[in-house]
Formats: structure tokens, sequence, C-alpha cells
């Protein structure tokens, strides 16, 4: 039997290592798991996103009056579909390319948040695409444009003609058509040079939080703002790690206390840890109800004016990982939990102690 002076002191320790506990389950899956760049980017390729990502744009392009090509100014591509906008994009990004520059930010944006670089580096590649441009794929692209031009008419070729005969370029004219056969030559050449045009005013790197309308502006407030933010997800990442640590020396102690007998100290033990099992499967549910909806939520604030399938295969190779780091921490939990039963029946097998113990 115990004293009331260890009853109460083992109570306390054993709240407190409940307390510190619940989260422990999680801590491994979360480490191995939720917070490492490899189960994303397994999962994104689960999506099928690197060859769907053309078809995405085109729809944008499409559907939200973006010019795809940023030469609204021309009007050159002012003909085209989305069918032809997505062999356009194919054009300019094969799935290697989407592949290496998707692998790229996924292990950067860990590198990150995982303590690795001092920066977050989220930055597109363009370097390729501005070199397609210029090479075999942008003479496709501009084959592509000009059969999406409405035939010429005669009064609008009589124009084209009237304009070429005096030195003017294409560039004047504000209709745009497809002219006969022999005239083809002129109008692709003209084509061409708009494309090496949008080629040189393309940046080498497109930082994607410039999309989101999280780049970063200079402003002070908004980077100190940031900053209380990061060292306080920092803080929470260390106290994770840290719990397993704490949690064995809060065991140890309630050990101490509570072994005045076999008997007396493993049922302490065992309640204590079951009680923490519990708990972490709870934990575990919660998560496993409310995670997905939470993910939607974060993700489409985040990803406003996105493609919706870009969005969705995010959203979807996000949850992909979040459902194995939940199924990981429940199973360690229901280990806990059982590890308690085990301790807490074997107590029932000794007698107590025929005196007690200060």
């Amino acid at each position: 039997m115990l004293s009331t002076t260890r009853k109460v002191l083992g109570t306390i320790v054993a709240i407190l290592f409940i307390i510190v506990s619940v989260p422990v389950p999680f801590v491994f899956p979360a480490e191995r798991i939720l917070f490492q760049p490899e189960p994303y980017i397994r999962a994104i390729q689960n999506q099928n996103v690197y060859q769907d990502i053309p078809g995405w744009l085109a729809g944008a392009a499409v559907n939200n009056g973006i010019n795809g090509l940023g030469i609204t100014q021309s009007g050159i591509s002012a003909s085209l579909g989305q069918q032809d906008y997505q062999k356009i994009f194919s054009l300019l990004m094969p799935q290697e390319w989407i592949k290496s520059q998707t692998e790229n930010i996924i292990t950067n944006f860990w590198d990150y948040f995982n303590f690795k670089q001092n920066a977050l580096n989220l930055d597109i590649d363009l370097r390729e695409i501005k070199t397609q441009f210029n090479g075999a794929q942008g003479q496709e692209i501009s084959k592509e444009i000009i059969s999406s031009w409405p035939p010429c008419s005669m009064q609008q070729l009589l124009a084209i003609l009237a304009q070429t005969a005096q030195g003017g370029s294409l560039a004047n004219i504000t209709t745009l058509c497809q002219p006969p056969k022999m005239y083809l030559p002129l109008a692709d050449q003209f084509v061409q040079m708009t494309l090496s045009g949008v080629a040189s005013a393309l940046p080498d790197q497109l930082n994607l939080l410039s999309l989101t309308g999280e780049g970063a502006t200079g402003d002070p407030t908004q980077t100190a703002s940031w900053q209380q933010t990061f060292q306080t997800y920092k803080l929470i990442r260390w106290g994770l790690r840290l719990s397993p640590v704490l949690s064995i020396i809060l065991l140890l102690f309630l050990a101490i206390i509570t072994f005045r007998s076999t008997r007396t100290g493993l049922s302490w033990m065992g309640i204590t840890i079951l009680l923490s099992g519990i708990l972490g499967l709870v934990t575990a549910g919660i998560l496993f109800l409310s995670g997905d909806w939470l993910i939607q939520q974060i993700v489409t604030a985040v990803l406003i004016g996105f493609p919706a399938g870009l969005t969705n295969a995010l959203i979807n190779m996000i949850k992909e990982v979040a459902d194995r780091f939940y199924l990981w921490g429940a199973a360690i939990a229901l280990m806990a939990a059982i590890l308690g039963l085990i301790l807490f029946l074997v107590s029932r097998l000794y007698k107590d102690p025929l005196r007690s113990y200060p």
C-alpha cells in the first residue's frame, strides 16, 4: 500500500506523464513521414500530376481568361483553344522537367521546415522553357498558333499585303488571320520573333510564393510576423522531439514513487500507460475525422487562383501522406494501450504486501 503522500505525488506525476506522452505516438511517424519530402514525392506521382499539368494550365488559360503565353499585346494567341494550349504547354514543359521541378520544390520546402536551409526557396527554373521557345518546340508552337487563326478574308489579305509592301510589320495589324500558303513563311517568321521576345522577357527563376501572394514584399511587419510564426513552429517541433525523453523521465519518477511493491508499482504503471494509449487513439481518431477537411481548407486558401486540378492533386497528395501518419500514430498508441493493459493484468497476479511502505 502507498502512503497518502506517495499517492498524491504519484497522481501528479501520472497526470503529467499522460499530458506529455499523448503526442509521443505521433513523433516518430511525424519525423519519418509527415515532415519528409519522399512520401509527398511518391504521393504526387500517384496523382499523375506530371502528365496532367499541361491540361490544367490549358483549362486555366481558357476558362479564366488567362493568356497562357503572356503575349496579349500582339494578340497572336487570341484564337487558341484549350487543346491548342495543352499541346503548347506540353511542348514547353516536358514531363521530366515538370518532375524535376516538382521534386526540387518539395525537397526545398521540407529542407527549410526541417531547419536545413535558412531561406524558403520555392523557385522554378524557367531557363529550359526559354530555350524551348527558341528551338524546335518554338517552331511547333508557331505552327499551332497560326493554324488557330481564322482564314484571311480578301479585305484582310489586301490589308496585309499593303502593310508588308510598305515595309510595315504584321504586329501593326489589329486582327490576325491565316494567310494563303505562299505567305505562311512570313507569318511564321513574325510569330517566332514574337515568341523569342516572350522568352527574353521571362525571368530565369519564378518564385511560387509570388503566385500565391505570399512572396517577399519587403514589408518589415510581414517579415517580423513570419519570423515569429516560424520560431513558434520551431519550438513546437523541438518540443515534440523531446516529449519521448520527458515521458521516460516521468515514467521513471512514477516507478520510484509507486514501486513499494510489485503489485502496486505495476498497477500504477499499467493504468497510466493504458490511459495515455487510449487518449492517443482518441487523438488519432480526431485527426483522421477532421484532418481532411482542415487540409482542404488550408490548401484552397493558399492556392487561390491556381487551376482546380492542380489544387485537388495537392490536396489528395497531402491527404495520402496524412493518412499514413494517422495510421502509424494510431498503431503506436494502440501498442502503448496494450502494454499498459498487460502491465495492469500482470499486477493482478501479485498479492498485496503484508505491511505498508512509507
